[in-house]
Order: structure tokens, then C-alpha cells, then sequence
């Protein structure tokens, strides 16, 4: 069949060797390249310096819980926290209007909005 013919064909086989030869090369380079960051066994182990401590080892946190990116930084907490609690008391409180610019009341410029309630019960 033609597979047989293309396997046997010199320069096919040629090409192949080539490439095969060409992954080899890049293969040796990439442990080349891998054994340059690596430390020499004799430094490793034979060092009369000791290795310093790695980060975890140094915070020794153990497992600790996700927490919240907010939760770092305590005045940036506060400040939300303080926003927060300025929009909850909007909808409880309504803002001090002084008088109109000749001093005199207005009237209500949005209008009065008859479902809403916001009076208190006396026993």
C-alpha cells in the first residue's frame, strides 16, 4: 500500500531520523538548563552553613482559614463598616431640611408618598 512505500522511502526515513534527532538535542538542553538551578549535592548536604528557614516554616501558621480580602486592613473595615451603617440609618431617620431660600416651607418637593409609615406607636 502507499503507507509501505512512504516507510520505505529514504527520505522519509531521513526526515524522521532528523526530527527524532532534534527532540533528543532539546531534551538534553532542557536538563542542561534544570541542573543549572539545582544546588550541587556536596552544597546540599555537606555545607557547614545551615539552610534558612523558609517562610512557612518562619510564620509556622499552620491551617488557618480563607478570610475576607476586607479583613486585613482594620481602617478600611471601619470605613465600610461606618458607610454601611450611614445607608441603614438613611432609611430609618430622614435628613434635617432647613427652609426653603425666603424661609418659608416649601412643601413636600417629592412629593408625599402615601404607603409609607414611619411613625411611632405609643402604648
Amino acid at each position: 500500500s502507499t503507507w509501505e512505500a512512504v516507510v520505505s522511502d529514504p527520505e522519509y526515513m531521513a526526515a524522521q531520523a532528523a526530527r527524532e534527532e532534534k527532540r533528543r538535542a532539546k531534551m538534553a538542553a532542557l536538563k542542561e538548563r534544570s541542573k543549572q538551578h539545582m544546588p550541587a549535592l556536596d552544597e546540599e548536604m555537606g555545607g557547614e552553613d545551615k539552610r534558612n528557614a523558609t517562610y512557612q516554616i518562619l510564620k509556622n501558621k499552620g491551617l488557618t482559614r480563607k478570610r475576607k480580602k476586607i479583613d486585613g486592613n482594620a481602617r478600611v473595615k471601619n470605613r465600610m463598616k461606618y458607610e454601611k451603617a450611614v445607608k441603614q440609618r438613611k432609611g430609618a431617620v430622614q435628613d434635617v431640611r432647613s427652609g426653603s431660600a425666603s424661609g418659608g416651607y416649601g412643601g413636600e418637593e417629592t412629593g408625599v408618598r402615601t404607603h409609607v409609615k414611619k411613625s411611632t406607636k405609643l402604648a
